[in-house]
């Protein structure tokens, strides 16, 4: 039997292992060259995608992360279906992605918003708080705009009272209305 190993990331380091991992802590973001795919938090399975569109996806830590390898064996009955059901997700979402760059540069940064306060925030009352783990030059690059516009979306979005933002988190206000708009555009 193969031993367990733990991996360990600091924050903004590249993942580049190849296997299955358990993420015990932290958070791993899944993204294209220009593109957030998703967001692997603690808890969450990160399968080996080396036959998965493998050379178009790049993982990076976000925070201190620690991995544990599982292998292929871990959950013999359902990992083949855990797997699939992964892929499935991932596909999804880059199918979602090819429909946002149609949107107007308002609505991606809305987007990339909603996308992360459903896979990382956490929802209370009517708000949903998220941890500031991207850079303004991460978010703008996601969201195919430059910093300095990116900018003056958000200071609108603070100024109408959508959007709170300090250096550890960003409150979405109205958390309801932000997913009812995400609703009717994707369907």
């Amino acid at each position: 039997m193969k031993n367990n190993k733990l991996k360990v990331y600091k924050n903004n380091q590249e993942i580049c292992e190849t296997g299955n991992f358990m993420i015990v802590e932290g958070m791993i973001v899944r993204h294209t060259s220009d593109q957030l795919i998703n967001i692997i938090k603690e808890g969450e399975i990160l399968f080996d995608d080396a036959e998965f569109l493998c050379p178009i996806f790049h993982y990076k830590a976000k925070g201190n992360v620690v991995l544990l390898e599982i292998g292929d064996t871990f959950i013999l009955q359902s990992y083949d279906m855990l797997k699939k059901e992964a892929e499935q997700a991932v596909m999804k979402k880059i199918e979602n992605k090819i429909k946002i760059m149609s949107l107007s540069a308002e609505e991606r940064i809305k987007d990339f918003f909603v996308q992360v306060g459903e896979e990382i925030g956490i929802k209370e009352d009517s708000s949903c708080t998220i941890p500031a783990i991207f850079t303004q030059e991460e978010i703008a690059k996601y969201t195919f705009v430059t910093r300095e516009y990116l900018n003056v979306i958000l200071k609108r979005f603070c100024k109408v009272g959508l959007l709170e933002a300090t250096r550890q988190k960003w409150i979405i206000l109205f958390w309801e209305k932000w997913i009812e708009k995400e609703m009717v555009k994707n369907n």
